[in-house]
């Protein structure tokens, strides 16, 4: 497990700094052949994922500021993958417990936060868009 995790930080770093973010500040996941978001599509409004690719390429290629304002939450998810690398190295060489670690380091609450964070980003973008 802590190979597979090691290795799917990996490729989601380095592929996103291969890929170039967009201007608008979401839609950079199209350039994988994914389909727009459904939800901007119907309405007009991010969605409260949207901006977390183009948040982790702008953070790929150093940007911080852009990658913020592209969804705020992508810069600490971002930043918990790039320390799933050092970790996957750790649990891998120690045989440590995957869920045990996860467990310790406090994963579950971490996630909890970003989750409720992307909510809390969502509504003060819908009051951006209502308000002006």
């Amino acid at each position: 497990m802590w190979l597979g995790a090691g290795l799917g930080a990996a490729s989601v770093l380095a592929l996103a700094r291969t890929l170039e973010a967009s201007a608008a500040g979401h839609g950079t996941h199209t350039q994988l052949g994914l389909p727009p978001c459904g939800f901007y599509s119907l309405t007009g409004v991010p969605c409260p994922a949207c901006g977390l690719t183009t948040s982790f390429v702008h953070l790929a290629h150093g940007d911080w500021v852009s990658a913020a304002l592209a969804n705020p939450v992508g810069v600490p998810l971002c930043l918990l993958t790039f320390g799933a690398l050092p970790l996957s190295v750790w649990g891998l060489l120690r045989g440590a417990p995957v869920l045990g670690v996860c467990r310790r380091i406090g994963l579950s609450t971490l996630l909890t936060l970003c989750g409720a964070g992307l909510f809390v980003a969502w509504f003060a973008r819908l009051f951006v868009v209502a308000f002006g």
